[in-house]
């Protein structure tokens, strides 16, 4: 079974609209995608909505911290196979009502949960456009162009960096502190 896209983590009309481009112009859309997972990459985590079964390794203590943030529901647990009832908070902290450890054991602990955000946060989303916006302006592969008498040069870090915008809403939505 072929995995979902997930979605953009910024609209592409408000980008389209920006550039004065189609929101459908493939060029956008790559710059889009491509920003949006370079952004899920970065804080460890899928930030939007959405309901799955995540399969985590016990890890021995009272409390087990979940690959999600912003948890709106956790509706089943197992370990080993067994139903336990928890206790959970919206950074993805379980931990079990009959006081237990969590088992020490790889795969051990099965959680189903709703976790993200549905709309996305604004700061998340301008970070996202702002990295986007310039994946959409580089021109690939050219190092300068000459047009009359200005010449432009594109340094790697053009190609590579990040705003202030974007390292703020990393750090801020990242699992795990800092990469």
């Amino acid at each position: 079974m072929a995995e979902e896209t997930p979605p953009l983590l910024t609209p592409a009309d408000d980008l389209a609209t920006k550039l004065g481009v189609a929101p459908t112009d493939a060029r956008l859309l790559v710059a889009l995608r491509s920003a949006s997972a370079r952004f899920r990459g970065a804080v460890r985590w899928q930030v939007h909505r959405v309901t799955e079964t995540l399969v985590v390794n016990g890890t021995g203590t009272l409390d087990l911290a979940l690959p999600a943030r912003h948890v709106t529901d956790v509706s089943g647990v197992l370990v080993n196979g067994t139903p336990v009832a928890v206790d959970w908070d919206e950074y993805g902290l379980l931990n079990r009502r009959d006081g237990r450890l969590w088992p020490r054991r790889r795969r051990a602990v099965e959680v189903t949960l709703t976790y993200g955000y549905d709309p996305i946060p604004d700061d998340i989303a301008e970070a996202v456009q702002d990295q986007a916006e310039a994946g959409y302006n580089i021109l690939r592969g050219l190092s300068s162009k000459q047009v009359g008498g200005i010449t432009l040069t594109f340094g790697q870090s053009e190609a590579v960096g990040v705003s202030q915008a974007w390292v703020d809403a990393a750090d801020r939505y990242r699992i795990g502190g800092r990469a």
